[in-house]
């Protein structure tokens, strides 16, 4: 688990910075929603759900997965303050109705009394360290930083719900609320580069995201074998008729390649009548 108190520093540290000057480090912003496609391609695609490995970030790829019935789930992330929001918007789901979720994702830091006080309602659903990590935020904002949770989290009053199965209507929401309980969920903070290390499960299903985007700022000239390198060593830690995929939203490499060069993997997602999306997928060999 994160150290509490070196995770309270870093988030003051953000706080008080005049630009984001770290995207991906140990304490960054973190993403209140995902910006990807993930009830599309889990609703689209065939999978086993025993258990799962998946990027932790907004904690939308694990409500999805346990939407789907997923219980056994292995999140990862660089960013230990993904921790504390995932716990938060799941104590959220469990106590508080789908229109009070959207409500308070949506306005979260814009009244920061009413934060404090939706913290003790909350209370009895969070881990001590989470519960303890917020009222301190919450509290430094309130004296010094009135806008600073804008500097901890992307997409505050923007709501972007249009990409969960949990989010799409009432009854799916309540749903996931009543499987949250069942899942168990382990949490390893890693470079993504470094986490094959650190793994000795084999999954059904692993989520990648779109982490791929972003690996020429770790790798110099990030390329389409580095690409094809990345994805075959996640890839042998799927379990047999295993599914990886690896999501592409805005390939900001400068040294672009062609994704369709990949084949028969490109999966295309078409989100309305002038644009789609992309990802890639891989699935392992059922060996009868």
């Amino acid at each position: 688990m994160p150290n509490l108190e070196d995770a309270i520093k870093g988030s003051i540290n953000l706080i008080n910075e005049e630009k984001t000057t770290n995207l991906f480090s140990k304490y960054s912003k973190t993403y209140l929603f995902t910006t990807e496609c993930i009830k599309e391609y889990l609703n689209r695609e065939r999978f086993n759900k025993t258990k799962a490995l998946t990027v932790l970030s907004s904690g939308d790829h694990v409500f999805n997965l346990i939407c789907k019935d997923v219980y056994d789930i292995d999140t990862f992330d660089i960013n230990e303050l993904t921790y504390y929001l995932f716990y938060l918007k799941r104590a959220i789901i469990l106590k508080l109705p789908l229109p009070a979720f959207k409500y308070i994702t949506y306005n979260l830091g814009k009244d920061l009394e009413k934060d404090l006080k939706l913290l003790e309602i909350l209370k009895d659903e969070l881990p001590k360290d989470v519960y303890e990590y917020y009222r301190y935020i919450f509290t430094y904002c309130q004296k010094y930083q009135p806008d600073g949770l804008k500097k901890l989290i992307w997409g505050l009053a923007i709501y972007i719900g249009n990409d969960s199965i949990y989010l799409e209507n009432i009854k799916e929401y309540i749903k996931l609320r009543q499987k949250l309980k069942k899942a168990h969920i382990t949490f390893t903070f890693s470079d993504v580069l470094e986490l094959p290390n650190k793994l000795t499960n084999l999954y059904d299903i692993i989520l990648l995201s779109n982490i791929s985007d972003y690996l020429y700022l770790k790798i110099p000239n990030f390329n389409l074998e580095h690409f094809k390198d990345y994805i075959k060593t996640f890839s042998q830690f799927l379990k047999e008729d295993g599914l990886l995929i690896n999501y592409f939203i805005d390939n900001t490499n400068p040294n672009d390649f062609d994704i369709t060069s990949l084949g028969k993997g490109i999966r295309n997602i078409k989100i309305d009548s002038y644009s789609e999306e992309t990802y890639y997928l891989v699935r392992k060999p059922n060996v009868k």
